[in-house]
């Protein structure tokens, strides 16, 4: 029986990029005690405050924290999903929503920018657009001889990316997310399980939760992982940082894909 063993993070990430950054470097040594092989963080992990401070984020992200996140994921032999952070694009105060692939077994690390951005009325009107430019490109690395996918948040509601991650190959998706509650009671559960059915997949999607202070929105917490049948096999409570253990069972994969010949 073949099994990875996976931690998905959920936080209450808030502005001050620096306490961000020590919490993650907390739950990077505790999955490492735990013998995890993949860690992911939630989105908006290293920085959830105001667009005033999306540039500075940015930088530090880019300079200080990767870097350093890079080092420890060489030392302890993790592949680390680092959740995702603003990175600079052209034009003036516009950036991407990334997200970070540390050591994953590539030359290099790999990264996913954010396709389809937020725009809803919650309890009250987001818009990412005014903030974030869309990314083109799907990702999908390598992993213990598998193939892993990304997405973020708000893509989780457009199955043609998922249709084409299975298309490249993904055994499992991580989704990095900070899902608010009111939609996320009415929808997550829903559309993480979906996804996994519709494409015999592994979901791996921590969230954040509580208030976020860049929008003022309540995030809904619930971090689940889901394996290709569509069970939760891990689940977080709505409130509360958590490190969420679980183990992907690859020979429950081959079973499912046996039985539903859809590859």
């Amino acid at each position: 029986m073949k099994k990875i063993k996976v931690a998905a993070v959920q936080m209450n990430s808030g502005s001050d990029v620096i306490k961000n950054f020590e919490s993650i470097k907390g739950f990077v040594e505790a999955s490492a005690k735990l013998k995890a092989g993949l860690l992911v963080f939630p989105e908006y992990c290293f920085y959830r405050g105001k667009a005033l401070g999306l540039a500075a984020a940015a930088e530090f992200v880019r300079k200080k924290a990767h870097p350093a996140l890079e080092s420890l994921a060489k030392k302890h032999s993790l592949c680390i999903v680092a959740g995702s952070a603003p990175e600079a694009a052209a034009g003036k105060n516009k950036f991407y929503n990334t997200s970070f692939v540390l050591n994953s077994g590539g030359t290099k690390a790999v990264k996913y920018k954010k396709i389809h951005l937020f725009r809803a009325h919650a309890d009250r009107k987001i818009d990412e657009c005014g903030i974030y430019k869309p990314g083109k490109t799907i990702s999908v690395f390598p992993f213990k001889g598998r193939r892993i996918g990304q997405a973020l948040c708000f893509d989780l509601r457009f199955s043609s990316l998922f249709q084409s991650l299975s298309d490249k190959g993904a055994d499992a998706v991580v989704m990095p997310s900070d899902f608010t509650a009111i939609t996320g009671k009415a929808h997550w559960q829903t559309l993480v399980r979906a996804r996994s059915i519709e494409w015999q997949i592994f979901m791996i999607c921590p969230n954040q939760w509580g208030r976020s202070p860049s929008t003022g929105a309540l995030s809904y917490g619930h971090s689940i992982v889901t394996d290709p049948w569509g069970k939760i096999i891990a689940e977080a409570p709505a409130r509360g940082n958590r490190l969420l253990m679980t183990e992907l069972d690859l020979d429950l994969q081959k079973q499912v894909r046996r039985r539903i010949l859809m590859r």
